[in-house]
């Protein structure tokens, strides 16, 4: 933690939320490392001698907080003021006015043969209140009145050749996400069920049928396939205006929308 940081043993209770635990003597202990014989100044941590509870940090100054249990290792981006709750169990609660966020956490389960097992969520939010939590299906992140626009994950093995990415918009306030080698999969409770159902698009990929680029498809996509078709400017029609999926962009896509649009079915 950040030199100067407070730390405070918390337990959690039946609802979800932490309160503060009784503290003996000794529970918790403040030291200095150096990394090199003759350095002026050290850095700050503190061992934590129960892992059966949880540890709120609320750093002095900006810096990296970050807490290593048996199980996982667990790290926020911090500015003075916010408060950190890290959880042996594989959580990470953050409430913080700063307006960005950086999360990672690293679960020592190695063995789901090819699935990721570390993650880094970043992204920007006012008035942040959010967790990031590692179940049995992947990591859920949430939050109360969060907005998860542009969010960024980045999934990894251990290997950095082999990291992947994905960036993402929701207007719901929590999110499912796992991963393959291959693949980041987000998903959201989009009808509020209590079950992660819907797979959100990474908004990086393109949207098949959309050829003007707007991130949407609609009227104005037949139009403009129509007109490049028209000019004789095919060729700066995009691969993604191939609507109805034949291998090529024409006429026929432009009308495949149109349908599509009429029908409600593509």
């Amino acid at each position: 933690a950040p030199a100067g940081s407070t730390v405070t043993k918390m337990k959690k209770n039946s609802d979800g939320s932490y309160s503060e635990a009784k503290t003996k003597e000794g529970d918790i202990v403040s030291y200095t490392r150096y990394r090199k014989c003759g350095e002026s100044e050290g850095e700050t941590g503190y061992l934590v001698m129960d892992s059966n509870y949880a540890y709120k940090v609320v750093p002095k100054k900006t810096g990296e907080a970050s807490a290593g249990f048996e199980d996982c290792l667990l790290t926020a981006n911090a500015s003075k003021g916010d408060e950190i709750i890290f959880d042996p169990n594989g959580n990470i609660d953050v409430q913080s006015e700063s307006g960005s966020y950086d999360l990672t956490m690293v679960s020592n389960d190695t063995d789901k043969d090819g699935d990721m097992f570390a993650i880094e969520v970043s992204g920007s939010s006012d008035n942040i209140d959010m967790s990031l939590c590692l179940t049995k299906d992947g990591f859920i992140l949430e939050g109360d009145d969060i907005d998860l626009s542009k969010a960024l994950v980045k999934m990894s093995n251990g290997n950095s050749d082999e990291d992947i990415t994905k960036e993402f918009s929701v207007d719901t306030s929590s999110v499912l996400i796992s991963g393959t080698k291959d693949k980041i999969t987000v998903l959201e409770d989009k009808d509020g069920d209590g079950n992660f159902d819907t797979e959100v698009a990474d908004q990086n990929e393109a949207v098949i049928g959309d050829a003007n680029g707007d991130g949407k498809v609609n009227v104005r996509d037949a139009a403009f396939i129509a007109a490049k078709l028209a000019q004789g400017k095919s060729g700066d029609l995009p691969a993604n205006a191939d609507f109805n999926g034949d291998g090529k962009v024409n006429v026929r896509d432009a009308a495949a929308i149109a349908k599509s649009l009429a029908t409600g079915k593509k």
